[in-house]
C-alpha cells in the first residue's frame, strides 16, 4: 500500500528554521509540538520497517545498537544484546519441553502437518485453588507454514471444527485469521480422544513476528509462561529455537523495566505472567482476579525452570546459597537497568511495543517515566488485540459456540 509521507520537515530544514527565526512568545509552544511530531516520525518510520528487517539486518542493527553504549545482557560488554550472538546452540528452555500426557501429543494425528504445537493453560499444567474435571477444556497452539493450505486439508478432514465460514472457503479463512485480532484462528468445544480441546492456528510468519517484536503480545504472552510442547521434532528447528528465547528474554527485560531496584524471584515471575493480561478485556468479567497469582503459585517450579537458566543473560544473579527450588518467595534480585539511561532502556524492548511507547509519550501533555509508558502501551496493545479476538471468536466459533465459551468463562471466574 502506499503510504503518505511520514512528516513534512526534516532534521535540516528544523535546523535551518532554529537558526533563522527570531525568538517569539510562542517558541516554547512550536519547540514542544515540533519535539512531538520528530517523536510521532520516527515512531512511524519504525512501524513501517518492522516488516522489512529481517533477522539478518535485525542482528546487525542490534549490534550497531549494543556498542553504541556498550551494554550486554551478561554485563560482560563485550559484543551485542542479541540474542543470535550470545547462543547461537540454544534449545528450547527445559519447562517449554515438559512432558504432556501421552494421550495429548497424539491428538496431532487428528491434523493435517503442524510445524510446532503446544498444550497450555489449567488442563496442561496446576493451577492453585483450581478445581479439574473430565471436560476441564485443554488449549492448545498450532504453529503452520502455510494456513490457507492448512485450513484446506482440515476443512475436509475435520469440517465440524468449523462455524459457517468454511463455505467461504480457506483462503478467506487464513485471510481472516491475519486480518483481525491477534493473527490466531480458535476453534473451541472440540472433542478428540475424548477430551475437551480449544486450539488456535497461527500462520509461521505471523507467530515469527508476535514472538520478535511482540506485535499483538498475544501468542508471545501465551509462550511467557510455562507450555507443554508436542511436537517430537521441535529441538531440532533452530529458527524456533532462537525465537523462543528471544521471547524469554524480552519477557524478563520488560518485566525488569516495570519493577523496583529490588525485588524476589516470585514477583519476577508474576509480573512476567501478567503482562500478557495487562489490559485483557476478559479480565475481572470471564477470567477470575487472581488469575495471574495463580498460575504463578500452581507452577512455581516450572517457571524457575524456564527463566533460571536465563537470569544471568539479563544480568539477574541468585546468591548460589539459595539455589532451592521453592525459595522464589525468598530469592531477591537486583535490578539491571537501574543503572542504564532511559534510551538504553528503551533499547531493551521488542521493537512493536518500543514504537507503541514512542506514541504513548508522543500523545502525552506531560514528560512521564518509561514505566508509566510502558504499562500503558502494553494495556493499549492487549486490549485492542482482546477485543479483535473477541469479535472474531463469533466467526471461529460460531454464535452458540461463542456464547457457550463466554458464559463457561464468566462461571468459571464467579466460582469460589
Amino acid at each position: 500500500k502506499t503510504r503518505k509521507p511520514l512528516s513534512w520537515f526534516s532534521h535540516s530544514t528544523w535546523t535551518a528554521h532554529s537558526q533563522s527565526s527570531p525568538p517569539s512568545a510562542a517558541s516554547p509552544l512550536l519547540l514542544s509540538m515540533l519535539r512531538h511530531a520528530v517523536v510521532k516520525s520516527r515512531a512511524m518510520l519504525r512501524l513501517q520497517l518492522l516488516p522489512l528487517l529481517n533477522p539478518t539486518h535485525r542482528l546487525l542493527a542490534t549490534r550497531a545498537v549494543s556498542h553504541s553504549f556498550s551494554f550486554s545482557f551478561s554485563g560482560s560488554g563485550s559484543d551485542s544484546g542479541s540474542v543470535e550472538a550470545r547462543n547461537p546452540n540454544r534449545k528450547i528452555p527445559l519447562a517449554h519441553t515438559a512432558e504432556a500426557a501421552p494421550h495429548i501429543p497424539a491428538m496431532l494425528n487428528n491434523f493435517p502437518a503442524i510445524r510446532f504445537a503446544v498444550a497450555y493453560g489449567s488442563a496442561a499444567f496446576p493451577q492453585a485453588n483450581h478445581i479439574y474435571n473430565k471436560n476441564t477444556m485443554l488449549d492448545m497452539i498450532f504453529v503452520v507454514d502455510d494456513a490457507t493450505a492448512f485450513h484446506e486439508q482440515n476443512i475436509a478432514q475435520n469440517p465440524d471444527h468449523y462455524s459457517f465460514v468454511r463455505t467461504l472457503g480457506s483462503d478467506r479463512v487464513a485471510a481472516l485469521q491475519d486480518d483481525l485480532g491477534a493473527c490466531i484462528w480458535y476453534h473451541p468445544f472440540v472433542r478428540l480422544n475424548g477430551q475437551l480441546v480449544k486450539y488456535g492456528v497461527i500462520s509461521w510468519d505471523k507467530f515469527e513476528q508476535d514472538m520478535r517484536d511482540w506485535t499483538t503480545l498475544y501468542v508471545s504472552g501465551r509462550l511467557h509462561k510455562p507450555v507443554a510442547v508436542l511436537t517430537p521434532n521441535s529441538q531440532q528447528d533452530t529458527a524456533l529455537c532462537s525465537l523462543l528465547q528471544t521471547n524469554l528474554l524480552n519477557a524478563m527485560n520488560t518485566a525488569a523495566l516495570m519493577l523496583p531496584t529490588q525485588y524476589t524471584e516470585h514477583t519476577l515471575y508474576e509480573t512476567i505472567a501478567g503482562l500478557s493480561y495487562t489490559g485483557d478485556v476478559r479480565m475481572g468479567v470471564a477470567e477470575k482476579s487472581g488469575k495471574v497469582q495463580n498460575i504463578v503459585k500452581g507452577n512455581i517450579e516450572n517457571f524457575q525452570r524456564l527463566y533460571r537458566p536465563l537470569l544471568p543473560l539479563v544480568g539477574m544473579h541468585i546468591d548460589q546459597a539459595s539455589d532451592q527450588l521453592r525459595e522464589a518467595s525468598q530469592t531477591m534480585l537486583s535490578n539491571p537497568t537501574k543503572n542504564l539511561s532511559k534510551q538504553q532502556q528503551r533499547d531493551l524492548l521488542p521493537a512493536a511495543l518500543r514504537f507503541r511507547v514512542d506514541v504513548v509519550e508522543a500523545n502525552s501533555n506531560q514528560d512521564q517515566d518509561l514505566r508509566t509508558s510502558l504499562t500503558q502501551a502494553i494495556r493499549d496493545t492487549i486490549k485492542s488485540t482482546s477485543i479483535g479476538q473477541a469479535i472474531k471468536g463469533v466467526l471461529t466459533a460460531g454464535p452458540t459456540k461463542a456464547a457457550i465459551y463466554l458464559k463457561e468463562k464468566v462461571l468459571k471466574a464467579l466460582a469460589k
